[in-house]
Parts: C-alpha cells; sequence; structure tokens
C-alpha cells in the first residue's frame, strides 16, 4: 500500500522516533552491563565491550526482525489473549539462542557462585551448567518482553492519539456538510421572488420608497 503525501513525513517521524528509542535502549542496556562488568567483576574492558558490542548487535537485529515480523501478521489487531502469548513464546524463541551464547561468554561470571554468595549472600548455592544457560535464557527472553511490552504500548498510545485526530476531522467534515446543506436549502428561486416582492412593494408605496 503506497501512502500519500499527507501520510509520508508521519510515517518519517514515526520511523525516526522508532531508531532513537531502539538505539538508546540498546546503548543504555549496553553501557549498564559494561559497568557492572568492569567495576564489579573486574573484567578486561576491551574484551567485555567486545563481547557486549556483539551480543547486544545481535539482539538490536533481533528486536528489529520481530518488528517487521509482528507488523506483517498484524499482532497488534489480536486480542489481548492471544498477544500476550505470542508476546511470551517470542520473548524464549529468540532469548534461548542468545541465552546459550552468553553462557559461553566472560558475561557468565554473574552466574558465577563466587559473584552470586560475594553479592546475594543469600543465595547459598551453586548453579549447573543447565541451569546458568536457563538463568541467561529468562534474562534474555525478559529482555525481549520489556521490548515488546514496550512496543505495543506505544502502538496503543499512536493509534489512541490517531482515533481522536479522525474523529475531530469527522465532526469537523459534519459541520461543515451541515453548512453546505444550510447552503443548498437557501434556494436562489425563493430569495429572486422575495426580492421581487419587495420591489414591487416599494413600487406601490411611494412612502416606503422615500423612506429607503
Amino acid at each position: 500500500m503506497r501512502m500519500n503525501d499527507a501520510e509520508r513525513p508521519i510515517a518519517q517521524k514515526s520511523q525516526l522516533a522508532y531508531w532513537i528509542f531502539q538505539l538508546t535502549g540498546w546503548g543504555l542496556f549496553t553501557l549498564i552491563r559494561f559497568i557492572g562488568g568492569v567495576v564489579v567483576l573486574e573484567f578486561s574492558w576491551t574484551r567485555l565491550a567486545l563481547e557486549l558490542l556483539l551480543l547486544n548487535g545481535v539482539g538490536l537485529f533481533v528486536s528489529h526482525w520481530l518488528r517487521d515480523f509482528v507488523r506483517r501478521h498484524h499482532w497488534s489487531a489480536l486480542p489481548i489473549r492471544k498477544l500476550i502469548w505470542r508476546i511470551i513464546a517470542a520473548a524464549f524463541v529468540l532469548g534461548a539462542p542468545l541465552g546459550i551464547v552468553t553462557q559461553f561468554t566472560d558475561l557468565s561470571a554473574f552466574q558465577d557462585p563466587a559473584f552470586l554468595k560475594a553479592y546475594a549472600p543469600a543465595l547459598n548455592f551453586q548453579l549447573t551448567l543447565s541451569a546458568s544457560i536457563a538463568v541467561e535464557i529468562v534474562n534474555w527472553a525478559i529482555i525481549f518482553l520489556i521490548w515488546l511490552t514496550i512496543y505495543f504500548a506505544a502502538i496503543g498510545i499512536r493509534e489512541h492519539r490517531s482515533a481522536q485526530l479522525k474523529q475531530s476531522e469527522l465532526a469537523r467534515a459534519l459541520q461543515l456538510a451541515e453548512l453546505r446543506l444550510l447552503k443548498s436549502q437557501l434556494n436562489p428561486h425563493f430569495l429572486f421572488n422575495a426580492l421581487n416582492t419587495v420591489r414591487s412593494l416599494i413600487a406601490d408605496n411611494p412612502r416606503a420608497r422615500r423612506t429607503l
């Protein structure tokens, strides 16, 4: 479907806002994990930065692909119950490969027993490899859940504003239609007849002519 000239600037602004929020969100997430790795875990910042850029770059690409997938399949038109199940399923499906890959990077140290005991003494247990992978998958699934929630909330706000704009345009069109109807009811023949009647009355009444 081609856009008309009026819709094109709106679409361009929407696309620009999308990329601003997309880059800002993934950038902040990368920065937070980077600071946590360097300050708390005392990682080598060069290797950590490379791993974060690769992983979160993939996350950025996957989330953008997910946006196109959601738009092609019209998820925003689904009932809320069906939409929630699709969001949860998509979050875990996309989070699984990223969680597995993360487990084999330096970022897996966040699940290390020594780290857990040092920064969360109540968690006095050791995670197996499978449990650590499961935790990473859940972490990534939560990230995509948050991303999808924000995305559909933005769509809902945009559609609400669009509905309000269309409603105001319809009200304005209705007022114009009523005005045209009133104008059309003023029959020119009626006006001419009224003017001719007044003219004949003036001609028959010299006093009225002097008054005018």
